[in-house]
């Protein structure tokens, strides 16, 4: 088996100053002389020429580890700030953790969304609270604050549906680490095997192993089989349609009037067989909801997480689903969805991702 480390993001998180480690290719810059007079920006220097465009016209002045003289992203800066002068844009917490992952995904060298990540899709990706930590959250891009903006899926760039606020602590968990690999260490921090690694309690790696699942298209009997002990924050997509028919169920149990709703769609499961065990399980999970009685939303949704903690649920859960093609939970889901499935103040959205 392999060894498993926890190892520091190499970029600072967001929020946590804005110095940049100076990457070994980043030394050419410093050795370039400043141009004498206008010169025009290579292809391959746009973005960064771009970057340091946009840092100026919100009257902010990028990394130090950018300025070099010569520097892409300085000219860049020098250049806006002679045309836009006093003219600048306000410039909040949003704007600050956009620029940083732009500045993050130039420094790596990952393709970054600027027509659909903007400063706009941060603010609606704030949650609150961390969903593997749940400790509260500072927003994204706030000076000394504890949240980090991570890509979901490693393979992708920055892009919608990829990005998720999570705290630092969170963050250095996963650095390095997939689902299999969480689902591997999580397997031996319960079976006691495990104990070096204590940087997240035993129920957050069980819920860091949910948020990584997201992401991962998995064979339908194996994504059944796993507890749905975090929902999906928010812009995240769920890949496997078990998931997404187990999201759906749990988030409508949050809107009012679900009662009706679950017992409209109990009635458009396949097979009579199958129906019953939609009926056994959806009595099990209704059970928890009702206990949890009129509480704020933030304890509802981690109580409904909470209630996929129990054995009976998950069991009468994958009786249930087991019993189901994939092609039958994309089915339910785009059911729940229809206008006349809904309540008159509407239900949450799952969405099943094409990646």
């Amino acid at each position: 088996m392999s060894q498993i480390s926890f190892a520091r993001p190499r970029s600072a998180p967001l929020g946590a100053g804005r110095a940049v480690a100076v990457l070994p290719w980043m030394s050419r810059w410093a050795a370039r002389p400043a141009p004498a007079g206008r010169e025009l920006v290579p292809a391959a220097d746009a973005v960064a020429h771009e970057i340091g465009r946009d840092h100026a016209h919100h009257g902010l002045t990028p990394p130090v580890a950018l300025l070099a003289p010569g520097h892409p992203v300085r000219q860049g800066w020098e250049a806006a700030r002679l045309a836009f002068g006093a003219r600048t844009l306000k410039a909040g917490d949003s704007v600050r953790a956009w620029l940083d992952l732009r500045v993050q995904a130039w420094n790596d060298a990952l393709p970054f969304d600027t027509c659909h990540v903007t400063p706009h899709l941060i603010e609606r990706l704030q949650p609150g609270v961390c969903p593997v930590t749940r400790e509260p959250l500072a927003p994204a891009g706030r000076a000394g604050g504890n949240t980090q903006i991570a890509r979901l899926d490693r393979q992708r760039g920055f892009e919608p549906g990829n990005l998720v606020l999570i705290s630092q602590r969170a963050a250095q968990a996963r650095e390095g680490l997939g689902f299999r690999a969480v689902v591997d260490l999580l397997t031996r921090l319960q079976d006691e095997r495990e104990l070096a690694h204590q940087a997240l309690p035993l129920q957050a790696w069980a819920r860091l192993a949910v948020l990584e699942s997201f992401a991962v298209p998995l064979e339908h009997p194996e994504a059944a089989r796993l507890p749905l002990l975090m929902l999906p924050p928010p812009r995240v997509p769920v890949v496997n349609p078990a998931q997404a028919l187990q999201v759906m169920l749990t988030a409508q149990l949050g809107e009012p009037g679900y009662a009706r709703r679950m017992a409209a769609l109990a009635a458009r499961v396949p097979a009579s067989r199958s129906r019953q065990a939609f009926q056994v399980f959806l009595h099990t999970l209704l059970a928890r909801r009702v206990a949890l009685g009129q509480v704020a939303p933030q304890a509802l949704r981690q109580g409904l997480e909470d209630a996929w903690r129990h054995p009976l649920v998950n069991q009468r859960w994958q009786a249930f689903v087991l019993g189901l093609q994939p092609a039958d939970c994309e089915r339910l889901v785009r059911l729940s969805l229809e206008p006349q499935a809904r309540h008159a103040n509407g239900h949450p959205k799952v969405a099943i991702s094409t990646h």
